[in-house]
């Protein structure tokens, strides 16, 4: 598969790291950078073998290699599940799910703050054939009930603490509350259905033998914001999302012993990609948050001995300019990947100098499921990096949007 990058805000930072791509000798095609700046490069790995295979085929087979592992940890609580939980628990939901009615191809929204139960969600859903959307935490009712709306959503599972903001929502818009069947909720509420009695369920309606066309059937509609308007949601399928993973592996060169600290919200693609079926993968234990509190997020660090830090810029600039950062040892943290927005030169060294920990940045967007562009260690200060594997990037002129 090759995804072409139309690279416009980036393309400055971008073709400073490509000259060692048309450079090199491992480079795929011979490539130069015309007077226009319009180029085709290819990525300097080698084309993989992308497997054909549904998210959750591809996520529970590589489950079973790691068991008895710690999968999920809820910081706040200490809350946690292993790999072998973290299946049970897929299967008991996607079981409860088909019981009550829900089929393939119906659409269910999350709008919650990360926890180990959002994350069993994000496998889930898609091991029971249903398309899941996920919402910004921080939407307002009316923003809510337009995603509702444009969705068609037949459930929404939520937070106690997020729920007024779904009624709020269903009063605003008679026509969500025609569409949604259920609510679930993700910890007790009088009244709603609780995801802890889906996880009691016995299992026995679990789509064994789900059929799934990778190229067509959706797995989830993440919102992105484009350019105008309101945010559009954008189909991404089994294929693409499998094949990012396989990407970000050749990319990210991670063990099963690094371990992940998923405060970046799972709502947003490279908290469910990068993040979370990533993790999921590699075998690696993945420590939630529900926000960015600057003293839970270094204790969590410090306490949960994380070694790979997932960014974004104005956290790396916190982790830079807050002297309670002294406060916590960070010394298990090996690297950190930033992306999202472009991170500053000066903050990039300054990070790395003071901190003693190797950044790197990446790129994507919420189109490619989402990564695209990723850069090694040591990184190459200011730059995106190189096209993951069986990727083509297409630069062109920078032009007025």
């Amino acid at each position: 598969m090759n995804f072409y990058v139309m690279a416009s805000r980036f393309v400055r930072s971008l073709v400073r790291s490509t000259w060692k791509i048309a450079d090199g000798t491992t480079c795929h095609r011979q490539l130069s950078i015309s007077t226009r700046l319009q180029t085709i490069i290819g990525s300097p790995h080698p084309d993989l073998d992308l497997r054909k295979q549904s998210l959750p085929e591809y996520l529970f087979s590589k489950i079973d290699e790691h068991s008895p592992r710690t999968a999920l940890v809820d910081f706040e609580s200490g809350r946690s599940y292993t790999y072998s939980q973290l299946k049970e628990y897929a299967v008991r939901i996607a079981s409860a799910l088909r019981k009550l009615g829900y089929k393939k191809g119906d659409i269910i929204a999350i709008h919650a703050t990360n926890s180990p139960e959002y994350a069993i969600l994000l496998l889930a859903l898609p091991a029971a054939g249903i398309t899941m959307t996920t919402s910004n935490s921080s939407f307002t009712a009316e923003e809510l009930a337009k995603k509702l709306d444009l969705t068609e959503a037949s459930c929404v599972v939520t937070t106690p603490t997020l729920l007024p903001i779904v009624m709020e929502a269903f009063r605003i818009n008679v026509k969500i509350q025609t569409n949604i069947k259920d609510i679930i909720t993700l910890g007790h509420v009088s009244g709603y259905k609780s995801i802890n009695t889906l996880m009691e369920d016995d299992g026995t309606a679990f789509p064994e033998d789900l059929q799934v066309d990778c190229e067509n059937d959706i797995v989830v509609l993440p919102f992105s914001s484009g350019t105008t308007g309101f945010p559009k949601a954008v189909m991404l399928n089994h294929r693409c999302l499998v094949a990012n993973l396989q990407q970000l592996s050749c990319a990210l060169q991670t063990t099963p012993d690094d371990s992940f600290l998923a405060v970046l919200p799972m709502f947003h693609v490279y908290g469910i990609t990068v993040l979370t079926y990533y993790a999921f993968a590699g075998g690696n234990k993945l420590v939630t948050l529900p926000r960015f509190d600057p003293g839970l997020f270094l204790q969590a660090i410090q306490n949960e001995k994380i070694s790979l830090l997932h960014l974004v810029p104005p956290m790396a600039v916190f982790m830079v300019k807050h002297p309670m950062v002294n406060d916590f040892n960070l010394s298990r943290v090996q690297r950190a990947i930033c992306g999202a927005a472009p991170l500053g030169e000066t903050v990039h060294e300054e990070f790395v100098s003071k901190l003693n920990i190797n950044l790197f940045q990446g790129y994507g967007m919420t189109e490619f499921g989402p990564a695209a562009l990723c850069d090694e260690i040591p990184s190459n200060i200011g730059t995106v990096g190189k096209p993951v594997p069986n990727t083509l990037c297409k630069f062109t002129q920078e032009l007025p949007t």
